[in-house]
């Protein structure tokens, strides 16, 4: 198991406030290795590969697609705010 994040990137050693896991591996690493890790020709297949198991990983816990989707709506719809409006429509009354 890879170390805990302690202020410096695993990958240069840079101090930072923020990191995220690298696609390539299990390391913790600064935006600027990020940025380097993007431009590197395995970066796209380990993205599918993420996203390919992602939905393995969906797909075992029999969830559908279609729920996914509105899960997906939804969390959209918190992030932009939303989510109180949509929960006040179902309250609405009817003429």
């Amino acid at each position: 198991m890879e170390r805990p994040w302690e202020g410096e990137c695993h990958r240069c050693g840079t101090a930072s406030s923020i990191h995220i896991m690298s696609m390539l591996n299990t390391q913790l690493i600064c935006m600027g290795c990020k940025d380097q890790e993007t431009e590197l020709p395995q970066y796209e297949k380990a993205v599918e590969a993420d996203v390919k198991a992602y939905k393995e990983r969906v797909a075992a816990q029999n969830k559908s697609t279609t729920d996914a989707m509105k899960a997906k709506a939804q969390w959209d719809q918190m992030r932009r705010g939303r989510w109180h409006d949509s929960l006040t429509d179902c309250y609405k009354e009817t003429p």
